[in-house]
């Protein structure tokens, strides 16, 4: 990058095409306590030449440091190419009321520039001018003055290119600003709403304000989003703005993490970084802008300060593997990070860090920020997911410390007045003497009409009250009973009681003291979780013989399916139905039918293997699945099933013993042959139709259906086969 010498930047040679737009940086002609005008003498004694950009306390007249108050004049003159060029000059903008001409025209004022009287700056936005050049030498004039702020001069360079690249360069600052300070407020407005839902943890609305006052700071400060869009907001308003983002934002932090970690931060440090914060906050609303920023270097030390502490912490918290320590650190370093290097680099300690040359990241803070976010978005994320799990065990545990522990009588009632659970304590005739706040939210009464109580007038059943009584004086405590309460309204509260003596230091009882915890939602619960249970198994099992249904056995295939794929290994399927049952129900009605299905069902179900699947299948058939079964081993299956039902008495009735006998079909299904389980099905049912076709009471397997002579069979007289029997 070419730079000024002695108040001249040649650029005669500088192909802005190829190699991009120029910052005006380096040697400035400079007069201090001077407003020249642009008519005035270039050069003119002494002259004096400072580093731009830069503030003026880093300049030296006579071995004399300069003052952050005050005015003076710039000049450089630039040598463009020699050619006719419209060219655009991008101000970032400056902390200063500033003139700017380019030879003998004024190209912007910003503020007002005197000698007497200082400032009236209203805002330092960002802005790009565009000028023309035939290729003679430019001379541009920049009168300055401060009073407002402790980095008074020329604080941010120029940056000279042609029209396009010099408009994209403004498109590209402001959008990644824009684009900030959306993600920002998004963020923030999200976690707000979290909050708002579930307000047990305030981590999510710590975490929404840290992201409402990093927005803030984007929007006040490079691009000036907000007051762009919101004229109202001075210079003066976005400068306090700014740093009251930056006092207040180390109490939010730990309030953030205090919440987030209770038991690993020190109290005392919490105390005193919101004390510190408080304090520096206030200053915001009662100094000017110029005390203000002299009041910055001081609390960018107490920052540091604190950093040493914060990374302590989250070794502790790593150590102790705290749940999203990992994700914690992470974010946290790289945010503290970048509030160093920002420090660093607005104390001119540090060179900025650049994407490229034209890219300096001096403000960093809010892309650390946005890093942070990121990472603290993704913890949170998990953080709830598990809050349920470690809400129970924080129960437990509280439960577990109320039993086991002697508490002082200041801890005692601590937790006595903010526990969840309600709490009484009664005299020894179980007169109601105290209670904590949750007994009368949860059953209706004042605290008068509470006291005026005894325990047997608040349990549902007054048998109850005596039986605890009973029981305590018997074991001196009652663990994990439960009974139901009636609030004032008559509404029953289930809950779970324990129950325990309280003596005095001469251990004679004084009174006892119960915990009664509200389990109405939990029983409500498990009464739908039965349910749902309960309707579930109805919709799979058929209502008459309580076996499963053709729907179970429907899925249950499919499955069996799969898997009799993956292990390669034959099924078989049985399919039956009582011969001539329809003789069943017309001559002995519908009741012995059902008595004859129901026996039936249980006799196969004491039948067959735990391995095999039996299904009503509609009516009088039935459906067997025999997994990991060939065809051979499943007729033997059918064959013993059959000779089973065939000698066992189904129902009795007037009329005499009623036997039955069954016919099915059966066939096998192997994956390397058939293409299709339903085929299996299809072949038992032409099997079963084959069995009753040729003379019922009979199994057949559908292999055997094209040589009658291997069908097996066993045959008898059937009770109901003909009329003349019945």
């Amino acid at each position: 990058m070419p730079r000024a010498e002695k108040g001249v930047l040649d650029l005669s040679s500088w192909n802005f095409p190829d190699d991009g737009s120029v910052s005006l940086e380096g040697e400035w002609v400079f007069w201090w306590k001077e407003i020249r005008d642009p008519d005035d003498p270039f050069f003119s004694d002494p002259a004096v030449y400072v580093n731009v950009p830069d503030v003026w306390t880093n300049y030296e007249i006579d071995g004399q440091a300069l003052s952050a108050e005050g005015y003076a004049t710039y000049s450089l003159i630039l040598i463009p190419p020699d050619e006719l060029q419209t060219y655009g000059l991008y101000i970032e903008g400056e902390g200063s009321a500033f003139a700017l001409w380019l030879n003998d025209r004024l190209l912007i004022r910003k503020g007002r520039v005197a000698s007497d009287s200082h400032s009236r700056l209203r805002d330092k936005g960002p802005l790009t001018l565009y000028f023309e050049s035939n290729g003679e030498p430019l001379r541009f004039l920049v009168q300055m003055s401060n009073d407002q702020h402790r980095k008074g001069g020329f604080r941010n360079s120029f940056l000279l290119g042609l029209v396009e690249p010099i408009h994209h360069y403004q498109l590209v600052n402001w959008f990644i600003e824009a684009f900030s300070l959306g993600v920002l407020f998004i963020m923030g407005l999200y976690h707000l709403i979290i909050y708002h839902f579930r307000r047990t943890g305030k981590a999510p609305l710590y975490f929404a304000l840290l992201c409402f006052l990093a927005a803030l700071r984007h929007g006040v400060t490079d691009q000036c989003i907000l007051p762009t869009l919101f004229p109202l907001i001075t210079w003066s308003g976005a400068i306090r703005m700014e740093y009251f983002v930056f006092y207040i934002s180390p109490a939010v932090f730990v309030l953030f993490f205090k919440n987030l970690f209770p038991d690993d931060i020190n109290k005392w440090f919490a105390r005193v970084v919101i004390g510190i914060s408080l304090v520096f906050s206030t200053l915001v609303f009662i100094f000017n802008t110029m005390i203000l920023s002299h009041t910055v270097t001081f609390y960018q030390v107490v920052w540091n300060i604190e950093i040493p502490y914060y990374i302590y912490f989250i070794i502790r918290i790593a150590r102790k593997k705290r749940a999203g320590s990992s994700y914690f650190a992470l974010a946290t370093l790289i945010f503290f990070s970048t509030v160093v290097i920002e420090t660093l680099v607005i104390n001119k300690i540090s060179d900025p860090i650049r994407i490229n040359y034209l890219y300096p990241l001096e403000m960093i803070t809010s892309f650390g920020f946005l890093a942070y976010i990121f990472v603290q978005a993704i913890y949170l994320a998990s953080r709830y997911s598990s809050a349920f799990a470690r809400a129970e065990s924080l129960a437990v545990k509280l439960r577990e410390t109320n039993r086991d522990l002697e508490y002082s009588e200041k801890k005692y009632r601590t937790i006595f007045e903010e526990s969840k659970d309600m709490i009484f304590i009664t005299g020894v005739l179980s007169r109601v003497q105290d209670f904590n706040p949750v007994c009368t939210e949860i059953l209706g009464y004042t605290r008068e009409e509470l006291l005026s109580l005894f325990m047997k007038d608040i349990l549902a059943e007054s048998d109850d009250f005596y039986r605890l009584k009973n029981k305590i004086m018997e074991q001196g405590y009652i663990k994990n009973l439960e009974t139901i309460l009636l609030s004032k309204s008559g509404r029953p509260v289930n809950v779970l009681v324990n129950v325990v003596q309280r003596k005095g230091e001469d251990g004679q009882l004084r009174s006892f003291q119960w915990v009664a915890k509200d389990i109405t939602a939990m029983k409500q619960a498990e009464a739908e979780r039965l349910r749902a249970q309960e309707f579930e198994q109805m919709s799979i099992t058929d209502p008459l013989t309580k076996i499963h249904n053709r729907r179970f056995f429907n899925e249950a295939i499919k499955k069996e399916e799969a898997r009799t794929r993956r292990i390669f290994k034959p099924l078989s399927v049985i399919i039956f139905d009582i011969d001539n049952f329809k003789t069943v129900n017309d001559t002995f009605g519908h009741f012995i039918g059902d008595q004859v299905l129901q026996k039936l069902a249980a006799l196969c179900r004491d039948t067959m293997r735990d391995s095999d699947l039996f299904a009503r299948f509609g009516g009088e058939e039935f459906i067997i699945l025999t997994p990991e079964t060939d065809s051979h081993t499943a007729m033997d299956i059918a064959e013993r099933l059959r000779a089973v039902v065939n000698e066992t008495i189904m129902a009795r009735c007037n009329e005499g013993d009623i036997l039955i006998s069954i016919s099915l079909g059966v066939a096998s299904w192997n994956p390397a042959e058939s293409p299709d389980i339903s085929a299996v099905l299809d072949r038992a049912d032409r099997a079963l139709y084959d069995a009753k076709n040729t003379g019922r009471n009979k199994a057949v397997l559908w292999e055997d259906l094209g040589n009658k002579g291997m069908v097996i069979k066993g045959r008898r007289i059937n009770f109901i086969e003909t009329e003349s029997a019945l």
